[in-house]
């Protein structure tokens, strides 16, 4: 029972930084890709 509960507990770990680094990607770079499409939105 241990064992699944370690198991389950890194799963866990691990999903969570996957769920970080992708947020912090998008705020990373979610800036930039939203001034160039507002940009291109200005020239039409």
């Amino acid at each position: 029972m241990e064992k699944k509960n370690n198991k389950f507990n890194w799963k866990h770990l691990v999903g969570f930084i996957a769920v970080f680094i992708i947020v912090y990607a998008l705020l990373e770079y979610l800036p930039d890709i939203l001034r160039s499409f507002i940009e291109q939105g200005f020239n039409k």
